[in-house]
């Protein structure tokens, strides 16, 4: 599942929640990209990408996720991924696992 910002409203969102394919929802606008590891997040997006994380299916035995997020390939292991968010949202993926759900 592609996740994608837009670049006028900046609204984080994915790729199957466009009504018209390659434009924002929100805005229309024709401005989005793919949202990859490397690019620099607001605490607010990070909340938007951890709530669509929570969709992503996931192997219970193994805890891998099974289906492609923000740059980690399919069979990447939660904990790498809660790495990645503690090291970008201010006040860490606790944070994010008490208050965004």
């Amino acid at each position: 599942m592609k996740t994608v910002k837009c670049e006028t409203c900046n609204a984080v969102f994915t790729e199957m929640e466009m009504s018209i394919p390659g434009c924002c929802p929100f805005c229309l606008s024709p401005k989005v990209h793919e949202v990859v590891t490397a690019v620099p997040l607001e605490d607010r997006d990070l909340e938007t990408l951890w709530l669509i994380f929570g969709d992503i299916p996931m192997d219970p035995v193994t805890e891998q996720i099974e289906d492609s997020f923000i740059g980690f390939p399919a069979g990447t292991h939660r904990e790498e991924i809660w790495h990645w968010f503690d090291e970008r949202y201010s006040r860490g993926v606790q944070a994010l696992m008490e208050e965004v759900g």
